[in-house]
């Protein structure tokens, strides 16, 4: 991500002065400090960073998905070229922005066209509005059968009778 290469000057010279203050001069320990300080905070607003960066350079989308959509998305064929362009870029953000957890899946692994699919309806729902991220549900749960619920059949296991041989 971004963050790790605006954390990085900071994280080479924190090593330099830390070098040069155990090898040479024990004077130049208190400036390794401020490095660190530095990287620190880099490593901690590094979300917010690299959201930054990405919103205004949101990275490209691979050429699969795209003939994935071209091909089953009716809504992204009747867009125009800048229409297409700006419903990419919201996608990819979408699925950057929002915190996947899958339930049930082999080896906990959700395959990415399941987020595009799954990220494709959220963004054309809010399309035409300046914010396409749903704040309120940053952490998308997919769990690939129905959830037990009050509404729901549940299946019982057969009843078990013993009875005892003599």
């Amino acid at each position: 991500m971004i963050s790790n290469l605006f954390a990085a000057p900071f994280v080479f010279c924190a090593l330099i002065l830390l070098y040069v203050s155990w090898k040479f001069d024990s004077d130049f320990a208190p400036w390794v400090v401020p490095p660190v300080i530095a990287a620190a905070l880099v490593y901690i607003f590094s979300p917010q960073i690299n959201w930054w960066w990405y919103s205004r350079r949101p990275p490209a989308m691979s050429q699969e998905l795209q003939v994935l959509l071209n091909r089953f998305s009716a809504y992204y064929q009747q867009l125009d070229e800048a229409d297409k362009k700006k419903f990419r870029d919201r996608l990819m953000l979408f699925v950057m922005g929002t915190d996947w957890m899958p339930l049930g899946w082999p080896d906990d692994e959700m395959p990415p066209d399941v987020k595009y699919v799954l990220a494709l309806h959220a963004v054309m729902l809010t399309f035409n509005r300046p914010k396409f991220l749903f704040e309120k549900f940053e952490k998308v749960v997919v769990y690939p059968r129905p959830f037990l619920h009050p509404v729901l059949p549940m299946r019982m296991p057969p009843k078990l009778t013993w009875r005892m041989v003599a």
